[in-house]
């Protein structure tokens, strides 16, 4: 986003972002601006067209969930097959004109980085999804002959890449099939630590509940929240500016707020309106350790579970590396959301 905004060739051209590190009002408040450019084209006629000439949109993958856009052409990363076939449903859903480069039908172009042997080079990709289910995505539609037909395709490409027998493909994968099986077996183990057993008719299902959910050590005791899926650790926060040891202020609208004391209901929904989810681990860390949450959250019903991410005036924090010495530079930037470095 940032180099296309400043290159002279996009002067003229509409640019937005869209992606989860805004707070929620922010985002969707991007999100009503899109939808009159990308969505469903007006239904009267004679009503003012406001799709732009020439536009770009750089998202992430919130654009693939429950968002009615309609793209000319889409250039994406490389992803597992159903990610790309759900984003490629992002593309002309609707009848429109198109451009004419585009007028034959949708068009995705799949970005992947080559290493010096022209081989996949996938890098940090693997932290984000598996790497064989990457690899066979690859060679599925590297394989693939003529045009993809949607929805006809969807079913064939999919058992393509999940299929248990998919190393029949290329025994290369074999490494990082055996990797994603591990992950999975964990998966399962973590998850038969969790099942609610079968209830009886002689016996009370609060008690059950007790021992599964109940924790007590030297340190303290705790109920464990139940988890439902897995995943890094995250955390909820709501970007604040500390005046004084009594004050602050919501950052960026500034609406002041009283630290040693619960909030009325409408000012905790206000709060709810600019939080953001965060799973760097630096920051996760950084705000769960702090002791002493002020009254505000921890009176405040519907706060529970919410932490401060404490900034300075100019929207800036700093939290310590996870590993070796340094900080991470934290900042809420009005045209890019959450950044951190």
């Amino acid at each position: 986003y940032n180099v296309l905004r400043d290159r002279p060739e996009t002067e003229n051209v509409a640019l937005d972002l869209l992606h989860a590190r805004f707070p929620l009002a922010v985002r969707e408040q991007r999100e009503n601006r899109l939808k009159p450019k990308y969505g469903p084209p007006p239904k009267d006629e004679t009503q003012p067209n406001p799709r732009p000439h020439r536009a770009i949109v750089i998202g992430t993958q919130v654009l693939e969930q429950s968002l009615d856009f309609d793209f000319d052409v889409m250039v994406s990363d490389l992803a597992p097959i159903d990610l790309l076939l759900q984003r490629a449903g992002r593309l002309q859903r609707h009848s429109r004109p198109r451009p004419a480069a585009y007028a034959d039908g949708p068009t995705l172009y799949i970005n992947a980085p080559l290493d010096a042997d022209e081989k996949l080079d996938l890098g940090v990709d693997t932290k984000i999804y598996a790497e064989y289910l990457l690899r066979q995505t690859w060679l599925t539609l590297e394989n693939y002959e003529g045009v993809l037909n949607l929805p006809h395709d969807y079913r064939p490409l999919v058992e393509a890449v999940y299929r248990e027998d998919g190393l029949v493909i290329n025994g290369e994968l074999t490494d990082a099939w055996n990797h994603l099986h591990n992950k999975r077996k964990d998966a399962i183990k973590q998850a038969r630590q969790r099942i609610i057993a079968d209830t009886r008719a002689d016996e009370e299902f609060y008690d059950e509940m007790a021992e599964l959910l109940f924790e007590e050590d030297e340190t303290g005791a705790s109920w464990i929240v139940a988890q439902t899926r897995l995943g890094r650790e995250s955390v909820n926060l709501i970007p604040l500016v500390k005046l004084d040891e009594s004050t602050a202020y919501l950052f960026p609208d500034g609406e002041l707020l009283h630290l040693n004391r619960r909030a009325s209901p409408t000012v905790q929904r206000h709060l709810l309106r600019h939080h953001m989810r965060v799973s760097r681990p630096e920051i996760v860390r950084a705000c769960k350790q702090k002791q002493g949450l002020p009254a505000l959250f921890t009176q405040s019903s519907r706060l529970s579970g919410y932490y401060p991410l404490w900034l300075n005036s100019d929207g800036t924090t700093s939290v310590p590396k996870l590993k070796g010495e340094g900080v991470l530079t934290v900042k809420l930037d009005d045209d890019l959301g959450l950044v951190i470095k």
